[in-house]
Order: structure tokens, then C-alpha cells, then sequence
């Protein structure tokens, strides 16, 4: 099939269990964590078992005897725990397993949330459990660059464009009849919005409310917490606790506001593909895009982690992300749609650029352009360096 296909994180995750008892894998519903840890880790781990809390005969006997659960699959390098968030208490009998025989490759722990009180898991595994985040496909993965030539810019661009209608889900993005492939977009969202935020049992959600929220994070120029609420005519409250409970899910991304900048943090999708089902611009899709580019190599090959911002001036004009790594480099990134680049579009990452001239800051116009060119020491480059593997940080 075409998303059977290599990821970039299986390397991550094997060194991991290599070193730390238990690994949680955790991500969105429908990113590619079961296919990962039942095909693509099968070749490196010959005794993994793979067992899912959605079977309601499985999840019942670890939630009545969790540790008979355990004992009983003992022999599994690694177990494999899918769903591991609809039984809370296999966590308590994890740690005390654990505690036992601390030997590297015990468990992976497959989830679609995190694994927080919100969903009545009072054990956090603190000091036993070590997570890797999972993301859509990245646009090098959707065309297996790490395993043909590199294509031309002009057909990278022409990879891009699809993948910002399509999107990076696993078993989606490659569906070229746009009825069908609309379709399961539809039911992900129905699955997000009316089965899963139910497992947050603090809280009284809506999945009407919900699906709403993840429409205005991809149509508004500003999704900020309180331009959500004032559209939708809601109690900001209300909004928050459902916004907190997306980011759980992991299909909205809070992005802070830069310090050197005004503004609020900003929600946004964590999927170009379901962005455009909303109807989002093609800003909007590339903003989502150049994010989850950065955040997934930072996730997969980062030493250390880096932070994340987004730069608002004081004429809410925007430069879409700063990274700031750990060795305190920054890299700005700002994205333009129309072809004809003016001097004012450089006004701002000059501005920027001035604010934060303490160690090396660089910034980058990413334009529709397929040529590189400077706008007076402001380098123009082609959208897609926006990512890590095409050489743009």
C-alpha cells in the first residue's frame, strides 16, 4: 500500500527502547503509531506483542487485574500497548513492574492523547517513561526522498502543492479521488470531536462545540483564544477548556507569541489536509505545513529541544515562526504568497531582525519563487526551504 513507507522517527523510537523500559509513542488518531510499531519495529524487535485497549475484551481484563495483565504477557520484547489511555490503572501496575526490573524495551505505550489527569491517569511514569511524538508525514516522506534521488525543485514544488491539499494522514493523503478522501477527513473529524474528547472525564465537552473550534483555527487570519470565542459567541472559558482538550489530542498547536513581539498564542491545526477541508487559504496551509516541517525533525533528529514562536509586530503583521535552538541561534521564517516581492515586504524581518541582534539571528522570506535571491541581506527562498531536510535551518 502507499503509506506503508518507512518513517522518520522508527530510528528514534528503537534507540529509545534500547535504553528506557518504557517508551510511549504518542499522536494524533490515524498518524501511523500502529502501523510503526506492529510492521515497521517488527524487523528490529522479534518478540514484540502488540495488544490494543480498543478490543473491550483486552482493555477489561487489564482494567479488573493489571497486573495478572502484565505477568501474564511477561515474555514480550517490547510490549506493545495500544490505546494505553483507556485503562488508567495499567500505568500504576507499569511503574511497579518497573520499579521491580528496570530492563530497557519493556513497554511502548501507544496513545492518541497524553497521558494526564485529564483522562484519570494519576501515575505519570516520572523518571520510567520516555515519550516520542509522532507527526503527520512530512513532505519528504510522501515521496520517499531517503530512498530516490532528489527530485527538482520544480517537481518538489509541484509535491508540496498536493501536500497542502492532502494533507499527512496515513491512509488519506494518498487517496487521489477527492469525494472519497473528503469523506474520511469528515469521519477523523467525527472521531476527534464525538468519540475521543469524550475520554476526558473532568470535563463536560461538546463535539459540536469542537468541531467548530478546529473550523475557526483553520479560517481565521488570527486564532487566538478570544477571536475564537468572539466568533463562535461563546464564554472564552468555554472555549479554553475545549481548546486544551484538542491540544491533548494533539490536532491543535498553541503557538506562542514571539517576546520581542505583541499578541497571543495562536491555535493552530495540526494538519494541512484537514485545513483545507475547512477551507482554509493557502497562507494558512503553508503556515500549518512549515510548522509541522520544523517540529517533526526537531521531535525525530533534535539533541536538544528548540522553542517555537510566531512574531507579531504592532501593525499585526506576522513572521510566521521562530526557532530558537538550544545553542540560542534563532531562525525566522516568514511567508509570502504573492510573486511580485516588493522592499516593504522586507520591512518587518528587518525589524525583527534589529529587535534580536544579540547571537545569530538569520531570517528567511520563503516566496513562490523557485529562484534564491537577496532582498538588501535578507535571503529569498524557495517555500519549501522552509523544511530541515531542504537545507532552510
Amino acid at each position: 500500500m502507499p503509506h506503508d513507507r518507512l518513517r522518520h522517527v522508527t530510528a528514534l523510537i528503537a534507540k529509545r527502547l534500547a535504553s528506557q523500559p518504557v517508551v510511549a509513542l504518542q499522536g494524533a488518531r490515524q498518524t501511523g503509531k500502529s502501523f510503526i510499531a506492529r510492521k515497521l519495529l517488527a524487523h528490529k524487535f522479534r518478540e514484540l506483542l502488540y495488544v490494543t485497549f480498543d478490543s473491550i475484551t483486552v482493555k477489561r481484563a487489564a482494567s479488573s487485574s493489571p497486573e495478572d495483565f502484565l505477568t501474564q504477557h511477561a515474555q514480550a520484547k517490547p510490549l506493545i500497548i495500544d490505546e494505553a489511555q483507556k485503562s488508567p490503572e495499567i500505568f500504576d501496575a507499569i511503574k511497579k513492574t518497573v520499579d521491580e526490573n528496570r530492563i530497557p524495551g519493556r513497554y511502548l505505550l501507544l496513545g492518541s492523547t497524553e497521558f494526564s489527569r485529564q483522562t484519570l491517569i494519576r501515575e505519570s511514569l516520572t523518571g520510567r517513561l520516555s515519550r516520542v511524538r509522532i507527526f503527520p508525514f512530512d513532505l519528504a516522506e510522501t515521496i520517499g526522498l531517503e530512498h530516490k534521488r532528489k527530485p527538482t525543485l520544480a517537481t518538489l514544488r509541484s509535491c508540496l502543492h498536493k501536500y497542502l491539499e492532502y494533507g499527512g494522514l496515513p491512509g488519506i493523503c494518498f487517496l487521489r479521488d477527492e469525494k472519497h478522501r473528503e469523506q474520511l477527513i469528515e469521519d477523523w473529524i467525527g472521531l476527534i470531536c464525538f468519540r475521543d474528547l469524550q475520554q476526558f472525564k473532568t470535563q463536560r465537552l461538546d463535539g459540536e462545540i469542537a468541531s467548530l473550534i478546529l473550523r475557526e483555527a483553520a479560517l481565521q487570519a488570527e486564532p487566538t483564544l478570544a477571536n475564537i470565542a468572539k466568533v463562535l459567541r461563546m464564554d472564552s472559558r468555554r472555549v479554553e477548556s475545549h481548546l486544551k482538550a484538542l491540544e491533548e489530542l494533539f490536532v491543535i498547536t498553541r503557538l506562542l507569541p514571539h517576546p520581542a513581539g505583541g499578541g497571543k498564542p495562536i491555535y493552530m491545526l495540526f494538519d494541512t489536509g484537514v485545513a483545507h477541508h475547512f477551507g482554509a487559504e493557502l497562507e494558512r496551509k503553508l503556515h500549518i505545513w512549515l510548522i509541522n516541517e520544523q517540529l517533526s525533525y526537531d521531535a525525530y533528529f533534535g539533541t536538544k529541544r528548540s522553542h517555537f514562536f510566531y512574531y507579531r509586530s504592532t501593525g499585526k503583521r506576522m513572521i510566521h515562526l521562530v526557532r530558537e535552538s538550544a545553542d540560542q541561534t534563532r531562525t525566522a521564517f516568514q511567508i509570502i504568497t504573492h510573486e511580485n516581492i516588493r522592499h516593504q515586504d522586507g520591512e518587518l524581518m528587518r525589524s525583527f531582525l534589529s529587535k534580536n541582534s544579540r547571537g545569530v539571528t538569520r531570517g528567511l522570506l520563503l516566496t513562490p519563487s523557485l529562484e534564491k535571491t537577496i532582498l538588501k541581506t535578507i535571503p529569498l527562498v524557495p517555500w519549501e526551504s522552509g523544511s530541515r531536510y531542504f537545507g532552510g535551518a
